[in-house]
């Protein structure tokens, strides 16, 4: 889904696309199991992300990490960063890649 803004909406500088996606340490196939196994039987049709990620990089506790997950992890990635002018007009490209898009909340 694109949304345009006003036509008339200037800004000076692009910081260009902000990529907003969910991150699982589980493997794809075993998430799919437990979205169509039946909710008697242990199933989640919702099963919460690991994690968020702005720009591919979030930090995470490690220590956190279900026994038994071989997912490469690193303490404390880093975040996003975004360098804003003063005085100056920013366009941001939010482009939303999450699982379940209802879970982020997007405040402006």
């Amino acid at each position: 889904m694109i949304i345009h803004g006003p036509s008339n909406a200037d800004y000076d500088i692009d910081l260009g696309p902000v990529m907003l996606t969910d991150w699982y340490h589980d493997a794809y196939f075993n998430i799919i199991k437990t979205v169509m196994k039946p909710l008697n039987a242990g199933g989640n049709p919702a099963p919460p992300s690991d994690n968020n990620l702005i720009n591919g990089k979030m930090n995470f506790d490690c220590s956190t990490v279900a026994a038994g997950d071989k997912t490469k992890c690193n303490n404390n990635a880093g975040i996003s960063k975004f360098k804003f002018t003063t005085g100056k007009t920013h366009r941001l490209r939010l482009v939303c890649r999450v699982v379940k898009f209802p879970r982020i909340s997007i405040f402006f």
